[in-house]
This record gives C-alpha cells, structure tokens and sequence, in this order.
C-alpha cells in the first residue's frame, strides 16, 4: 500500500507502481495475494480509525519516462 485518499465520501487505498516500461497488464501488477493483504490493511485501517465510509482500491501505474494510469477499484475489497 502507499497511501490513502479521501473523496466523495470513498475512502481509497492507492497501490502505486512504476515500470520502466510496459509488459505486463494492469490485471498482472497486483497478485491474488497482494490484493488479500491490500484488503487486509484496508479493514484494518478503517477499524483502528472508526471509519464508516465506502472504500476502495485503486491502482496507479506509472511508465516511465513520463505516462500515468489510474485505474479506479483495481481490487474488489470484499470485507463487512
């Protein structure tokens, strides 16, 4: 995880990557488990602060030298 935002009420885990360049899919940089662990921080973090809001997790993938995707809810969070 890198960092956390706030937004429409959503609160959003943001996994940031960086590639020097681009073989792999958006679907391949983020494995089955690291997404359990992504999930797990994110319940944890919204338990430890009281947070009630909505949640996701998004991915960033940066390509260098210069190109930035965002791709919104790249892990489905399946938590109560």
């Amino acid at each position: 995880m890198d960092l956390f935002a706030l937004g429409e009420n959503t609160l959003v885990l943001v996994e940031v990557k960086t590639r020097s360049r681009s073989l792999e899919q958006e679907e391949d940089l983020i494995t089955e488990n690291k997404a359990l662990l992504l999930q797990s921080a994110l319940e944890e973090y919204m338990k430890e602060k009281d947070i009630s809001l909505e949640s996701r997790i998004d991915l960033i993938k940066i390509e260098l030298p210069s190109t930035l995707k965002h791709f919104k809810t790249a892990v489905q969070a399946s938590f109560e």
